[in-house]
């Protein structure tokens, strides 16, 4: 058996806690009405499922979680990533209304700053500076999002006032008087147009 910190052992390691995360997540529902590429792309970032803590005061002393508290702190760990991709404007603006190629394009934006942020590489870029680069080159597709949801409230008394309007201008259409009545006639206005040319 390969020793404790070897490559085949932490690909084992890996493996069962991305099986764990995935287990967890589909049980408590977290995907559910997400962005596949969304979720694709803060599952790396979420922290895997935690079944004991260490007991304060006590060397290597710690205790089992109980399945709710497990939860409960991975749902944590999930809802705080998915608030760092901007999924919160996402939902917001979906259900306000906002034009859905807005949606698509800010959350292609989200995903990308997300998973490949724009940070000058050095051999000690830290967590904390990824944290600040995602932050920063989001939040512009976050307040896009945010100011477009926003809009959609006075837009709705627009949009009703426009389809007042075609329905008024239908029901015009279809009374047979006027300019609709040469077209919409069973001749279709040809005995009037025979007449004008002929």
């Amino acid at each position: 058996m390969p020793p404790p910190s070897s490559a085949a052992s932490q690909k084992r390691v890996r493996e069962s806690q991305a099986k764990a995360k995935k287990s967890l997540i589909s049980e408590l529902s977290l995907a559910e009405g997400i962005d596949p590429r969304v979720s694709e792309a803060i599952f790396s970032r979420v922290a895997a499922p935690t079944y004991r803590v260490s007991v304060p005061g006590q060397y290597r002393g710690s205790r089992a979680l109980t399945k709710q508290e497990t939860a409960e702190r991975f749902t944590k760990g999930y809802q705080a990533e998915l608030a760092k991709i901007g999924q919160p404007q996402i939902a917001e603006a979906m259900a306000a209304g906002s034009d859905p190629r807005t949606i698509e394009a800010m959350t292609a934006n989200l995903v990308s700053a997300y998973t490949k942020p724009k940070i000058k590489r050095t051999r000690t870029t830290s967590k904390a500076k990824r944290e600040a680069a995602v932050a920063k080159q989001t939040q512009e597709s976050k307040d896009v999002l945010a100011s477009d949801a926003a809009r959609q409230e006075n837009l709705v008394g627009i949009r009703r006032a426009r389809e007042k309007a075609v329905e008024q201008a239908t029901i015009g259409m279809t009374r047979k008087r006027g300019k609709a009545s040469l077209l919409s006639s069973q001749a279709g206005g040809a005995g009037f147009f025979q007449r004008y040319f002929g």
